[in-house]
């Protein structure tokens, strides 16, 4: 009893203290510049005392919760009923003609949120809620000591609740020498100044020089950047979820933002927007619809891919913190839900899109239901996607099937030039030991993918999980070449990410592209694969556009093995469409033809297709498949044949099956328009001959495309008149 008693007058009298101290600390809400920088030489002390777990604690995916909420009752109801205010705001109208460009497209820079640490008056890390409010972070023991007086005194848990909401006195970057993020945000920043400007959020002009000089000590100096002061602070580093995505409107392809509605709790970084684009001269629309950047992209031709994450969030109505002072509980503002319908129809609206796409979300991706982790586009039309191994295929991992048929369900569609898509697959990373954590709740503690990367024009970077030291090294230069060969003449920069994936993403989240300025858009369906050896001319069309209009088109080529290009004039014709021809019978079977298309605009912008050109480049070879394909993905399909190919007036598509089917086969053009319909309906076990009618088509180059079984297969043919 003796024990009991004096346990009992010790939690007393820290409750006591605890109160008194978190009261005075509310009483000032103006400090001196001397205090101020006290409590940060309290909190740099503090810092360099972190261990790596500590550090790890500050930062999370999603929003953190009052400490206590889990132990009080009355907390989230306080949080949810106090105000009955519904939002009203609705977005403006939005300008016409809006295209939303894909990730792979050209980038003027790309913005980061350096890690930050946000403090009190008495130098204690705060983890930010609103402007100048936050959380104060309880070590162990206080919060071991809160919990048996609320356990004693439930009556009191309103004030003790009340209590950790604290002032902030300012906040400074995390550029500490034991930090585990600060290498991987310096790292960042010098990839990405290779290519274009990073920019960089901080808090005041100090935090600048903080930065600038933790580079210069690294040896990485930072060299093309551009800071932007936002006062107002920040909640954490995720910026790919809270930044506007841009988007390009009109016939001058003007540079626009819209701005989702962030996660609850994370106020600052939903204002970032607001703060951020009016130093850039930027219009931004703001909208209710909540999502985030992690969970939305777009292949640059109105389709836009989320998860069915977007339609839980819409459908309550919980907003942003609209009052919260110190000593206080914070109040949010009620949002209209949205039905699942509406947040489809809203999403055509804001991004012009004529397609959405929502996948069920993963149960054991980290916690966000993104689709960053998982999936990412490599051009407009081709995907990668993570390859789970055969291991996960079971009732611990529900997400495995799902993957498996979201994949199929990309593989139905059809790209911008009327091709199915490409999804080559990436592996899976390991764990350090080189094991893998196959059950749902195990890998979503550490939910590791190569896939959520950045690419920034000719250079992409990825996560990798290893260094010098530790981690499986070998999958990680593995996951290297695919990169290499996927993406041809692109440099691959691998940053070891074990310090974010625990939390749920890594360096696609942390970062987001800002679309160039006065694109040059190339729009051109390479010819890939195999030529046949009677094709006499490959026929060139692609479409180019800027606001200013076309200088130039070339073509450039040369046969592999050689190493001087060709430069070949495209002809404007109508559309901005731009044409000419390339005479195939300077080629003998077994070369191969290396190409890309370059352009200049009259305001003198210049591009290439691919963008790597010409370290990277598209490549078709000459080859002996005049009349057959064998199609091995077709399951019921025995062969498939064109003949004759060339073609001069008419032909026929014969077809091999194993069983009835239900096809469909059509004739396309190079920018994948339907020009011909060679059959539609079911043909019959067997070898069936249907006719392909030319009569209507000019000369060029065009492709038999057949659908059976949800299954597709393309043959290259060459028309000549």
């Amino acid at each position: 009893m003796k024990n009991v008693a004096t346990i009992s007058n010790k939690i007393s009298i820290f409750f006591v203290c605890f109160l008194l101290l978190f009261t005075s600390l509310q009483a000032q809400s103006t400090y001196t510049v001397q205090e101020k920088q006290q409590a940060k030489e309290k909190l740099l002390q503090r810092v360099k005392t972190y261990s790596k777990k500590d550090f790890k604690k500050f930062h999370s995916r999603l929003p953190k919760e009052n400490p206590l909420q889990e132990v009080l009752s009355s907390y989230h109801k306080n949080l949810i009923v106090l105000q009955n205010t519904n939002e009203v705001a609705e977005i403006e109208q939005l300008p016409t003609s809006i295209r939303t460009p894909a990730e792979t497209e050209e980038i003027q820079a790309v913005f980061i949120a350096w890690p930050m640490f946000a403090y009190d008056i008495n130098g204690n890390q705060v983890s930010p809620i609103s402007n100048n409010i936050g959380f104060r972070y309880l070590s162990d023991e206080e919060y071991a000591a809160v919990i048996q007086i609320l356990r004693q005194f439930p009556f009191k848990e309103d004030s003790i609740s009340a209590s950790l909401h604290v002032e902030i006195v300012a906040y400074t970057p995390d550029v500490d020498g034991n930090s585990p993020y600060a290498p991987v945000w310096a790292q960042l920043a010098v990839a990405i100044q290779e290519e274009v400007p990073v920019w960089i959020r901080i808090h005041s002009g100090q935090d600048s020089v903080d930065i600038k000089n933790y580079c210069l000590q690294r040896n990485t100096p930072l060299t093309n950047y551009r800071f932007f002061m936002i006062p107002q602070g920040g909640n954490d580093f995720w910026a790919r979820d809270f930044s506007p995505i841009g988007f390009y409107h009109g016939d001058q392809d003007s540079l626009a933002f819209v701005d989702f509605t962030y996660y609850p709790g994370r106020a600052i970084d939903d204002s970032l927007g607001n703060y951020l684009l009016p130093q850039l001269g930027y219009k931004l629309y703001q909208t209710s619809l909540m999502n985030e950047g992690g969970n939305f992209f777009t292949d640059g031709n109105n389709r836009i891919f989320t998860s069915s994450a977007i339609v839980e969030s819409n459908a309550q109505n919980d907003g942003q913190i609209i009052a919260l002072t110190p000593n206080t509980n914070p109040t949010y503002r009620f949002r209209n839900s949205m039905t699942s319908a509406q947040v489809r129809d809203t999403l055509r609206y804001l991004f012009g899109a004529d397609s959405i796409t929502i996948f069920q979300r993963l149960q054991h991706d980290g916690g966000t239901g993104h689709l960053d982790l998982y999936l990412r586009q490599l051009d407009e039309e081709r995907f990668m996607t993570t390859d789970f191994p055969e291991v996960y295929n079971n009732p611990q991992f529900p997400d495995y099937k799902k993957i498996r048929s979201h994949v199929g369900t990309i593989r139905q569609m059809n790209g911008p030039y009327n091709r199915p898509f490409e999804l080559p697959t990436m592996p899976l990373p390991t764990n350090d030991d080189g094991s893998f954590s196959t059950r749902g709740n195990q890998y979503t503690q550490d939910a590791r993918n190569y896939i959520n990367g950045l690419l920034v024009n000719n250079t992409l970077i990825f996560p990798t999980y290893s260094d010098m030291l530790s981690g499986n090294t070998v999958a990680d230069a593995e996951a290297i070449e695919y990169y290499k060969r996927a993406l041809p003449g692109c440099k691959i920069i691998p940053i070891d990410s074990r310090i974010l994936s625990p939390s749920g993403g890594a360096l696609h989240c942390v970062t987001m592209q800002i679309p160039a300025e006065n694109p040059l858009r190339i729009e051109f369906a390479p010819a890939r694969g195999t030529f046949p050896v009677t094709m006499q001319n490959y026929d060139i069309t692609t479409r180019i556009t800027n606001r200013s209009g076309i200088k130039d088109a070339t073509f450039v080529w040369r046969k592999k093995g050689t190493l001087q290009w060709n430069d070949m004039k495209l002809s404007e014709n109508s559309s901005s469409n731009f044409t000419s021809k390339l005479s195939l019978q300077q080629f003998v079977e077994g070369d191969e033809i290396e190409y890309y298309i370059h352009s200049e605009s009259n305001n003198g912008k210049s591009m290439n297709k691919p963008m790597s050109a010409p370290k990277g480049y598209y490549t078709v070879k000459i080859g002996n498949i005049t009349s057959v394909s064998e199609n091995k993905s077709f399951d019921p399909i025995g062969k498939i044949a064109v003949y004759p190919n060339p073609i001069y007036s008419n032909a026929t598509f014969e077809i091999t099956t194993l069983q009835p089917i239900t096809t469909i086969i059509e004739i396309v053009d190079q920018l994948g328009t339907i020009v011909g319909t060679v059959f539609k309906g079911e043909i019959g076990k067997g070898t069936n001959f249907l006719p392909i009618k030319t009569e209507s088509l000019s000369s060029g180059m065009y492709y038999i495309r057949s659908i059976s079984n949800d299954k597709k297969s393309i043959i290259p043919i060459s028309v000549i008149r």
